[in-house]
């Protein structure tokens, strides 16, 4: 699940509780882009508090000094954002990238929207990757979506997990294609922040 306080329908860590109540996601990237690294932080912290009773692991995205200072079991990163960083300090990328050992979703991971994004982010020592748009969405309409098709070409060509985002829903009636495409699982946005337990419990 990816994080977006600005579809949320409540404040980020009151709408996880209730999305917790009916689902447990694997994993919560926290992606909330337009905030000083201190206001990201507290929210981090805020949403950790959450999962961590549902022992979900919570991801910082594109903070990996602060995934290490606060030992976060990973961080999420786009790719060229997560090759300079790997360049500038390889001794604490590699720390990140030995985090899934404790953790059944952690370390780095790499937004990719092609094969051969992919093939760089693995070689990079990315732990999984995301492979988007599978679908039309909101969030990137002008992007050209992968596909079933496109979406299996990235899981055929790397050996790390691949998750799928894009257009997907909470329970999405296409679980069973993108299992039969090869990915691990799936991620939503959307999906999750408009998410109403009121709704679901009628």
């Amino acid at each position: 699940m990816i994080t977006d306080r600005h579809c949320a329908e409540q404040p980020l860590a009151l709408q996880i509780a209730d999305l917790c109540k009916v689902y447990t996601p694997q994993a919560i990237i926290v992606r909330e882009k337009d905030v000083t690294g201190q206001v990201y932080e507290k929210i981090w912290q805020s949403i950790s508090s959450v999962a961590n009773k549902k022992k979900i692991s919570v991801l910082m995205h594109n903070h990996p000094d602060l995934a290490i200072k606060n030992d976060a079991v990973g961080v999420h990163m786009p790719l060229m954002s997560w090759l300079r960083w790997r360049k500038n300090a390889p001794s604490e990328a590699q720390r990140l990238c030995s985090r899934p050992k404790n953790h059944k979703f952690g370390g780095v991971g790499v937004s990719v929207h092609s094969v051969e994004e992919a093939l760089i982010a693995e070689a990079s020592g990315a732990n999984y990757i995301i492979a988007s748009p599978v679908f039309p969405t909101t969030c990137k309409p002008d992007a050209q979506p992968l596909g079933l098709r496109g979406l299996a070409a990235i899981c055929h060509k790397v050996s790390c997990p691949v998750y799928a985002l894009g257009g997907l829903q909470l329970n999405d009636i296409r679980q069973e294609m993108l299992v039969q495409a090869g990915v691990a699982g799936y991620c939503v946005r959307s999906a999750a922040m408009n998410f109403s337990v009121k709704t679901q419990l009628k």
